[in-house]
């Protein structure tokens, strides 16, 4: 398991973009062990998946799961959507986790709780340009939580 923070290479003066807060000691190395033993427990039951890009079918670099109600997923024929069951096991997404929606609860102003929880795995030849997910309607902004595991 992962040994360490989750950011332990940022330094407090690191410039970083509007909206991205960063937040040193949120989550000691104990409460960072226990999420990410939490994901993959997820994982178990969701297993980590290869995206399809949609047109060219061309794969995503990084592997993707999700928990909650909705999953995202895209492919050649369908491109990008949520869809309720996992597109190779065919069952339910699994519930996002507890300690997840309690951190969102806690650094977030929201008023209720996030439905559909992305999970991507990024190993040492996965890739993320600069994107932006035009395809995608979304009836509010979107809040992320981004989870690291070195």
């Amino acid at each position: 398991m992962f040994n360490g923070d989750l950011f332990s290479s940022m330094e407090d003066n690191d410039v970083f973009p509007e909206g991205f807060h960063f937040i040193p000691g949120c989550l000691d190395a104990p409460a960072q062990n226990s999420l990410m033993s939490d994901v993959v427990r997820l994982l178990e039951n969701a297993p980590l998946f290869q995206q399809r890009m949609p047109r060219s079918g061309a794969p995503l670099s990084v592997q993707t799961s999700n928990a909650g109600e909705f999953g995202w997923v895209t492919d050649r024929e369908k491109g990008y959507r949520y869809e309720i069951n996992h597109p190779i096991t065919d069952q339910p997404w699994p519930a996002i986790p507890d300690q997840l929606l309690a951190l969102w609860s806690k650094m977030t102003c929201e008023s209720s709780l996030p439905n559909q929880c992305l999970v991507n795995y990024y190993d040492q030849d996965a890739r993320l340009g600069l994107h932006q997910d035009l395809d995608l309607v979304v009836a509010q902004a979107l809040n992320q939580c981004v989870v690291r595991q070195p």
